[in-house]
């Protein structure tokens, strides 16, 4: 579809999302699941402290690492992915 459309690809990169998926699993398993309209005690003072906020930043260190570190050397096919095409407008001569 790309070529249709004047691009020309220049690489495509995969990366398996199975480990993210899996992690995140066993943290909702460790955390132990809540209802979804059952606030928790205490959580909009606890989302301004500084405990959340390194929490919050070391879980996306951690979340990139599981996509695409541990992503880009686990199987790909058949298995949900990430897909990052990059391409660039061919040049055509008119």
């Amino acid at each position: 579809m790309l070529e249709r459309t004047g691009f020309k690809i220049l690489a495509v990169y995969r990366f398996s999302i199975l480990s993210e998926l899996v992690m995140i699993k066993m943290l909702d398993l460790i955390r132990g699941k809540k209802k979804p309209n059952q606030p928790t005690l205490g959580s909009a003072h606890r989302e301004n402290t500084l405990f959340a906020r390194i929490g919050a930043v070391m879980f996306s260190l951690v979340d990139f690492v599981a996509r695409y570190k541990v992503g880009s050397l686990m199987p790909k096919r058949g298995r949900p992915q990430t897909i990052i095409v990059v391409a660039r407008k061919s040049e055509r001569l008119i």
